[in-house]
């Protein structure tokens, strides 16, 4: 599963460790980062943490497409940031799972309960952060195999599909996926 992190900018050096220990319960489970900014970061010694417009609008567009090509995203939310609230959003919006990380304290405005695809955590330690990640991921992390179901049909509604597929030459399952895919988009 691919996994997009995001943590923001202020502070950054003062966190690294428990940034590390994130992706690093995320690569221990098997996953993949989207995007590994963070490495890209921690390798070059004069990464900055200040942009010019140009740079802030690369950022943002590989951010984007990491959230899009991730499977799940996790956001370190416990230094309140604009930016982690808009990833956040985004990332519901798109209909994907989400798990924000608080460490010591709640911030109630977050921990909304009415979202199933989000969760949110208040960690005290290491031990509860690396549970809650690993707990999410595998939640998170649906086998291929469970993707499958089968739909029983009235008359009308097979009718429908044989014709179709028939006159497209799309499958049944591909005309019913397109016609989800359009009401998730709608949504």
């Amino acid at each position: 599963m691919k996994v997009h992190f995001s943590v923001p900018l202020r502070d950054l050096d003062k966190h690294l460790p428990t940034y590390d220990l994130i992706e690093q319960v995320i690569k221990d489970g098997g996953h993949t980062i989207a995007k590994d900014w963070l490495q890209d970061y921690k390798t070059n010694a004069d990464s900055p943490t200040h942009f010019s417009d140009e740079e802030w609008a690369i950022i943002t567009k590989d951010t984007l497409a990491a959230i899009q090509d991730a499977d799940a995203v996790i956001v370190e939310a416990s230094i309140p940031s604009f930016s982690m609230g808009y990833i956040a959003a985004l990332t519901l919006a798109r209909k994907k799972p989400l798990l924000m990380l608080f460490n010591s304290r709640p911030h109630p405005y977050i921990l909304d309960p009415n979202n199933s695809l989000k969760r949110a955590e208040v960690y005290h330690n290491d031990e509860e952060l690396q549970q809650y990640v690993a707990s999410f991921l595998s939640d998170a992390d649906v086998d291929a195999t469970n993707l499958r179901f089968n739909m029983a049909l009235d008359r009308e509604t097979y009718n429908f599909l044989n014709w179709e597929s028939v006159n497209t030459g799309k499958t049944k399952a591909h005309i019913i996926r397109e016609l989800l895919k359009e009401r998730i988009k709608r949504d």
